[in-house]
């Protein structure tokens, strides 16, 4: 698959679900990018560890129906959880479904929690 970086502009263009599911996208928030593999079904950030390794945070979801998605499971590695990259994910995820006009389903517990401190009603306009 060959990655093709757009802005969050330029993302709006690609508005149909099977148009998404070829691109690659990233962001980048206070030095943190994510990224979004929709093929693969996650946002991701990668991220270096002490010893030098690869070490990757991940969000991944799936599509219900064309304009139900479902957000199930975000996973942090144990050496950097407590930074804030869960939220970087939830946000990056939340701004897709808004930015897409898709319905989120939060069966990932974290999300759930993410949504409930963050009461973004742009965001839970798009709550199942």
């Amino acid at each position: 698959m060959s990655a093709v970086l757009l802005s969050t502009s330029q993302c709006l263009k690609y508005r149909h679900l099977w148009a998404f599911r070829s691109v690659m996208t990233s962001c980048t928030s206070n030095s943190v990018s994510v990224q979004h593999d929709g093929t693969a079904g996650e946002f991701f950030v990668l991220m270096k560890t002490a010893d030098g390794k690869t070490a990757k945070a991940l969000l991944q979801y799936r599509y219900i129906t064309n304009r139900l998605v479902d957000y199930y499971h975000t996973e942090v590695p144990l050496q950097f959880r407590g930074q804030g990259v869960a939220k970087h994910l939830a946000k990056a995820a939340f701004d897709h479904a808004v930015g897409n006009d898709l319905c989120m389903r939060l069966t990932c517990s974290y999300l759930q929690k993410y949504m409930q401190e963050n009461q973004c009603v742009e965001y839970k306009s798009h709550l199942e």
